[in-house]
């Protein structure tokens, strides 16, 4: 599974261009960005070495090839041996070459699952980033709609003054204006870090221009609850990429013990030699006939202490790493919890806002209008019903966010 997706992340990027419209969609920003990204084409090319790893981890030993030249000449009955040639291989003891493989291939399986965890970390940061950027223009089209009905009031406020009115509301409309200026200046200017921060995750320059995802809205909508509670605590961990890495972890540490295990049995060496014989001085029928001598040798682990000790340091590893891997799961359940908790807080609000705050406070803001126009109501009042149904506003919008971000990440928890 991992491995077709990761074959689909890097497969489909050749159908993308650089530049970006307004009909853009997520699937093609998140494409584009597990091409072009530099932590994930390091990730990519570990995985890529692990793998080439394999293909020579149970190799034998280069053969060895010596020459012995005789200082002083052995005189035989075939004749004086000159120098000899020998070549010989080192065979490991049964079932070192195959567990170092087992270990590269753990490696491997490991990098491989490194790369997917980026991956899944990539598109989380993307998402999240996309959404803070909606939050961020949804505050400042609001913003400028607040701005507007100021304008209004202040409209009403001077002409209330042209016929004997006080000019104190004018001024509270005017600074009132000037406030919400600055806010709007303050949003433009997170809207432009926003889109420098996504611009790099894209690996482009970082005045590029951006537009949101065609599709934001799909990840805006409230997702079904059965996504959120119907993984089973046995199903979370078992699809969490973390914890497979951790796993795979505590099984290369059981390979290498396995090997240090093994590395206390000798190893066997081969050869052949080849001696080259002069002519003999009383000359016989076989004089200066080359010999060939066969050569077996095997190597003595004596040092027992050195095994045993690097056994111990390994187990003690397979141990750590079990104990990381208890403490994650721990920290899973606490970080589903949560998840689930900012899901459903996020719910609450959105009916809130949505179905009764906004709505009223609407209502109230054109009742309060037509009162001030008439005289009936202060400018005090107003203003605060204003400023209340904007700070709503946004509240809702924020809630939105906050929703799509706890699926998001919930999806990221199980490798989704």
């Amino acid at each position: 599974m991992i491995k077709q997706i990761i074959y689909v992340y890097f497969v489909s990027v050749f159908f993308l261009f650089n530049a970006f419209s307004s009909e853009t969609d997520f699937d093609t920003y998140l494409s584009w960005a597990l091409k072009e990204n530099a932590g994930i084409q390091s990730y990519y090319e570990n995985w890529q070495s692990a793998l080439f790893a394999i293909k020579h981890s149970a190799s034998l030993p280069n053969p060895k090839l010596s020459y012995g030249h005789f200082i002083e000449s052995i005189e035989t009955r075939v004749g004086p041996q000159k120098f000899k040639v020998g070549v010989s291989q080192t065979i490991p003891w049964l079932g070192k070459l195959s567990s170092s493989k087992d270990i590269a291939v753990q490696k491997a399986y490991k990098a491989e699952l490194e790369l997917f965890l980026a991956c899944v970390d990539l598109r989380l940061y993307l998402i999240e980033s996309f959404l803070d950027l909606f939050y961020i223009q949804s505050s400042i089209r609001h913003q400028k709609d607040s701005l507007d009905l100021i304008k209004v009031i202040e409209k009403i406020a001077l002409s209330q003054v042209k016929v004997g009115g006080s000019s104190a509301d004018v001024i509270q409309s005017q600074m009132e204006l000037n406030r919400q200026q600055y806010q709007l200046q303050t949003l433009e200017e997170k809207e432009r870090v926003l889109t420098v921060t996504i611009n790099a995750i894209l690996n482009r320059e970082i005045d590029s221009a951006l537009s949101l995802p065609l599709d934001i809205d799909l990840l805006l909508n409230e997702p079904e609850e059965e996504l959120m509670y119907f993984r089973t605590d046995g199903e979370l961990s078992q699809a969490n990429p973390k914890l497979k890495i951790l796993e795979n972890e505590i099984d290369i540490q059981k390979f290498r013990k396995k090997l240090a295990h093994q590395n206390k049995y000798p190893d066997l060496t081969v050869g052949l030699d080849w001696v080259n014989t002069g002519k003999a001085i009383m000359p016989t029928p076989d004089s200066g006939k080359d010999s060939l001598v066969g050569v077996l040798s095997i190597n003595f682990p004596i040092w027992r202490n050195t095994y045993r000790s690097q056994e111990k340091e390994i187990e003690a590893q397979v141990n750590r790493f079990s104990k990381v891997h208890q403490q994650y799961l721990y920290d899973l359940h606490t970080k589903q919890n949560k998840i689930l908790y900012e899901y459903s807080d996020a719910k609450r609000r959105i009916d809130l806002f949505r179905e009764s705050l906004i709505p009223e406070a609407e209502k109230s803001l054109s009742i309060l209008t037509d009162g001030y126009r008439t005289g009936r109501v202060d400018f005090e009042r107003l203003q605060n019903t204003q400023s209340n149904l904007l700070s709503l506003q946004l509240s809702l919008e924020k809630a939105r966010v906050d929703l799509a971000v706890s699926v998001a990440r919930f999806r990221a928890l199980i490798g989704e």
